[in-house]
This record gives structure tokens, C-alpha cells and sequence, in this order.
């Protein structure tokens, strides 16, 4: 109501502009053809305009050599040497575009800090980093954020890997903080190894959390992700359609690990690529799924968004995932095999559990049919792909794909084609899917180390996926809050925080004991329930 009643002055404004803009023509001497003789002077002048001249300049003939070596104790020259020639090879092959000149240390040291460690570094920090070497120190410091003494022994490195992946995995909404967290815990053991002799290994991350059976509250959070993704609950015939419909665990499942969105062909054939991407792909990935079957020590199948204590209890409520052999199960042949799926036609179809590339579960497999899926896709070459494109896009601010990290095909073209191969293939094959390996070869790159400044080679948006610099990247909120905390000296006394006891976390949660996550995401979630 007082919006409207403060309208009334408009149609007197609009009157007074109209009014202006009259007096202002008639009070302007016009004579015909001085309009186009302005336009035509203002040309005259941009082609002398030097400013237009330099941006037409051809570039400098040779091209910046690195000027960094890379500490060779912990392997990677050989990818790291790849990087720069295949990097190099496009600035060659791209006529008219040349690098940004090399960052300074202090850009570097606070880039490759919020990167790795999700933070700024501390005033101790950088005098330490300077103290090193000039061409070592920047490869020292690569090293020292991954594994070193200062830096808890790769503890942030694993606290700000588990951040990202738990909002990619459960996104930030939709579970509550207890089983959030849960998930954040189980993802800082993956990424920091579960024991000093045990490497982290990806291609075992993600079969856990595509295949993973057990409880909530265990060493095996993993199943969060799953209960996370559930889906509508299927009212009507488990035994037939199961009692998931696992819906958004098969897009998010084909996206985040073999960089494919199944969802746009969920309901209809892709409208411009139906020869390699139709209904047929979702759904045969869905069957999979079926078979999943929920628990909660309350009785409820799914987690609730809160995870608060119910009245009684000595901590939330718990959920296990399990497989029901009996769930979508054909009770005789006669009957059509497992999924149906209606087309824009309304033709019904069906399909039993078949992979992207056609493949079906060996009648000689002895596993789940999960545990099918996820051998299946940690076998694709398309899983180290993702990965690799994934974290060159968190680093470089760009990933080697046109638009989306996650997203391969004939309409989002790879920029470096036989790098991402490369680097896909060796982190693989040789490395084990170490992420601190992708980590080492990333940032001890040439084109890592250039600045964020473009100059008038580079500054064009089709000159991003060349790498000619590094683009500027917002924070996340858990980068903000820990860079903030540590800027202004601030302690946590007053925020109620529980703490992991310093340089580890809980291996386990025992009964009645709730884990709460990163003091990031801890606080940030009491500031949204302010």
C-alpha cells in the first residue's frame, strides 16, 4: 500500500524529463549533416587514436621462459615439463595472444594458499617462504601446503578439499548440519590419506560413495551421499519399482564423476545429440540404484533436513543404507526387465542396469549391482578426466572445457585435448589418483605463476581457455571466514565451537556424539540461524 500511494509523483517526472529534453533541442543550433560529420571525425579519430594503434601491435616474437624449478624429491617433473609445452604450443598456434607477465611471490603465495589451504597465509608463512630460494621457493611452497610440518601435515590441505566436496556431494541445503558434517569428516581422512602409510586414492573415494552400505554414525559416512539423493519415495510395489526413485543420485553421480548431465535426457532424447545421448542413458544408470533400501533408528527412511534431537534421544537420529535383493526384481519372465520409462510419444519402455557405453553386469559378477556401477565408471576414462578438468578449473579459474567443468561433449569442446589426456592418464596409471599429485603438476606450472592482470594480448573472453593468465576467482564462504578469522586476529571464545583435538580429527563417533564439521561451516550455519 505505501509503495502505490508513493506513485503519484511519477507522471510529474516523466513530464518535467519530456519537458527538459524539449528545451534542450530547441535550444541547440542544428544544422543538417552535422551529425554525420561528427560521426565521420569521430572515426578519423580512432584511427589515429594510439590507444587503437597499440591494441593492433602484433605481439612479442618470443615468448617468457620459466623462470621456477620444480623440486624434483617429490616427483611430477615430467607432467609439470608437459604442461608448459602444451601451454606454450597453444600461445604458439593462437596468433595474437602472449601471456601476463610472472606473478610476484607475495601474489603467488597468497594465491596458491587460498587454493590449497582455503585461507590467506600468516605473516610467519610468508617470511618463511621468502627466507627459500628464488627458484625453488615457489615449488617448496607447493610441497609445504600439501605436506608440511607448519601446515599440520597436510590437515588444512584435507579440511579445505572436504569443504568443497561436501557442497558438491550434498550441495549446502537439503541435509541437515549433523549429516553434513558427518560427510565432511569422512572426506578429510580421503583426501589426507587414513593412515601416514595409506596415500589417498580417489577411484576408492568414489567407489565408496557410489557403492557404500552401513551406518550414518560410522568410519563409513560415505552413505550420506546416497541418503542425501534419495529422491521421491515409490509408494507402490517395491518388489517391481523399488522404494527409491534414486533419481538425483543418478544425474549428480554421472556429473561430479564422469563429467556427463544425464539429467537433460531424464524425460526426452537430447535435442541436439539424440544419436549419443537419450532417455536410455539415464534410466539404464538409474536401474542401478534400485536396489537401495533405508533405516532410521526412528523408524523414517530419509534424513531430515534439521538432523536436530528428537525429545528423548541422546543425539539425532541415524540412518543406515542398505541393498534389498528382493527390490525391483522381475517375478518371472514373462515380465519386463526392471525400469520403465515413458517417452514424449507415451511409449512405455524398460531397461535393466546398463552402463553409458551399452554395458551390462557379467552374469559372472558377485557383487551389488552398486558395486557394478561403480567399477564401471572408476574404470571409464572419463572419471580421471573429470577429476583433472575439475581441479584445473579450482586452480586456474578455468577449466579446459568451453563452458561447464562437468559437462564433455561435442557442444563444450576441450581447449587441450592431448594434455588432458596426458595428465588424465598418468594420475591415473601411474600416480593412483592422488589428488595431491594433480595438486603438484597444476601449481608448479608456468602458466600457475603468470598474473591475474591481462594485457592487450590476453584480455578477450575467447582468450581464457588459452591460459595466457590466471583469472581472478571469487572466494567461497569458508575461504572468507577463515581469511577474515585470521586478518584480524579474532579467536573463536565467543562462537560456540567444538574443536577437533589440533593436527587430526575423530576417527570414529561413538553414541551421543555429534560431529560438527569445519569451524567454517559451523559458524557460517549459526549466522544463518541468527
Amino acid at each position: 500500500m505505501t509503495n502505490r500511494s508513493r506513485r503519484h509523483w511519477l507522471p510529474w517526472l516523466a513530464g518535467t524529463l519530456m519537458l527538459a529534453g524539449i528545451g534542450l533541442a530547441v535550444t541547440t543550433d542544428y544544422v543538417p549533416g552535422q551529425t554525420k560529420a561528427k560521426t565521420d571525425k569521430t572515426k578519423a579519430k580512432d584511427k589515429t587514436d594510439p590507444k587503437k594503434e597499440a591494441k593492433l601491435e602484433p605481439p612479442p616474437s618470443t615468448f617468457p621462459k620459466r623462470l621456477d624449478l620444480v623440486e624434483g624429491v617429490k616427483g611430477g617433473t615430467e607432467q609439470v615439463t608437459f604442461i608448459d609445452e602444451q601451454i606454450l604450443k597453444g600461445w604458439q598456434e593462437n596468433k595474437g595472444v602472449y601471456p601476463s607477465d610472472r606473478c610476484s611471490d607475495y601474489e603467488f603465495i597468497r594465491r596458491a594458499s587460498l587454493d590449497i589451504i582455503g585461507r590467506i597465509p600468516k605473516v610467519k608463512e610468508i617470511a618463511a617462504f621468502m627466507a627459500k630460494p628464488e627458484k625453488t621457493r615457489r615449488s617448496w611452497l607447493v610441497n609445504e601446503l600439501l605436506d608440511g610440518d607448519a601446515y599440520e601435515n597436510g590437515r588444512e590441505y584435507a579440511q579445505n578439499f572436504a569443504n568443497i566436496w561436501t557442497t558438491l556431494l550434498m550441495t549446502r541445503v537439503g541435509s541437515g548440519k549433523h549429516y553434513q558434517a558427518q560427510m565432511n569428516d569422512w572426506l578429510y581422512y580421503q583426501f589426507k590419506g587414513t593412515t601416514e602409510q595409506t596415500a589417498p586414492d580417489w577411484s576408492k573415494t568414489a567407489f565408496a560413495l557410489i557403492s557404500g552400505s552401513g551406518d550414518t554414525n560410522s568410519n563409513e559416512a560415505s552413505v550420506n551421499y546416497l541418503l542425501h539423493n534419495l529422491g521421491e519415495e515409490i509408494k507402490q510395489d517395491h518388489g517391481k519399482n523399488g522404494r527409491w526413485d534414486m533419481v538425483p543420485a543418478t544425474s549428480r553421480t554421472t556429473r561430479l564423476f564422469v563429467g556427463i548431465r544425464t539429467q537433460c535426457v531424464q524425460c526426452h532424447d537430447h535435442p541436439f545429440f539424440p544419436e549419443t545421448m537419450g532417455q536410455h542413458h539415464f534410466w539404464g544408470i538409474n536401474a542401478f540404484f534400485r536396489q537401495v533400501d533405508t533405516k532410521g533408528t526412528q523408524g523414517n527412511g530419509r534424513p531430515q533436513m534439521a538432523g536436530k534431537k528428537k525429545k528423548g534421544e541422546t543425539a539425532p537420529e541415524e540412518y543406515t543404507l542398505t541393498n534389498n535383493l528382493a527390490f525391483n526384481v522381475p517375478k518371472d519372465a514373462s515380465e519386463p526387465p526392471l525400469i520403465a520409462y515413458e517417452r514424449r510419444n507415451t511409449v512405455v519402455n524398460y531397461i535393466d542396469p546398463t552402463y553409458l557405453n551399452g554395458k551390462k553386469i557379467a552374469k559372472s559378477f558377485k557383487g551389488t549391482r552398486r558395486e557394478a556401477l561403480a567399477t564401471f565408471i572408476i574404470n571409464d576414462p572419463f572419471f580421471a578426466k573429470t577429476f583433472v578438468n575439475r581441479m584445473w578449473g579450482h586452480f586456474m579459474g578455468k577449466s579446459f572445457t568451453k563452458d561447464n567443468v562437468d559437462d564433455f561433449g561435442e557442444h563444450n569442446p576441450v581447449s587441450h585435448p592431448d594434455l588432458l589426456d596426458r595428465l588424465a592418464e598418468d594420475w591415473s596409471k601411474k600416480y593412483s589418483h592422488n589428488p595431491k599429485e594433480i595438486i603438484r603438476w597444476i601449481c608448479n606450472s608456468q602458466a600457475y605463476s603468470l598474473s591475474s592482470k591481462a594485457n592487450r594480448w590476453n584480455d578477450k573472453m575467447e582468450d581464457e581457455t588459452l591460459f595466457a593468465r590466471v583469472l581472478l576467482k571469487p572466494m567461497t564462504p569458508e575461504q572468507m571466514f577463515e581469511s577474515v578469522m585470521l586478518a584480524t586476529g579474532s579467536d573463536m571464545e565467543d562462537i560456540k565451537i567444538k574443536l577437533p583435538p589440533k593436527g587430526k580429527k575423530r576417527h570414529a563417533l561413538g553414541a551421543g556424539q555429534e560431529c560438527q564439521g569445519s569451524v567454517a561451516q559451523q559458524v557460517s550455519r549459526q549466522f544463518r540461524q541468527r
